[in-house]
């Protein structure tokens, strides 16, 4: 995951990675540990996190994925951001 190439342009605009969001693709072709342990943002974390994607249900609790987690966890971020920057203005 570190040798990533879209993680290593993220690092070039966001060196401390707090507005990167890491997607994962692709999950239902790796094994659940291997994409469970990524989704946790432990080995190469990011200040959001990670959000899979996949095409079918996923078995394990608390692991977030698929395309509603992702537009969630884009709302929230989007939101997060509008409140500080208005904040600032006011």
């Amino acid at each position: 995951l570190a040798n990533s190439e879209a993680l290593k342009a993220g690092r070039k605009v966001d060196p401390l990675g707090l507005r990167t969001l890491g997607i994962i693709t692709k999950m239902d072709l790796m094994e659940p540990e291997v994409g469970a342990a990524i989704l946790r943002n432990s080995d190469y974390p990011l200040h959001l996190g990670y959000t899979g994607s996949i095409f079918y249900v996923y078995s394990q609790r608390g692991i977030q994925v698929g395309i509603d987690t992702l537009r969630k966890k884009l709302m929230e971020v989007l939101e997060e951001g509008m409140a500080k920057s208005l904040f600032s203005i006011v």
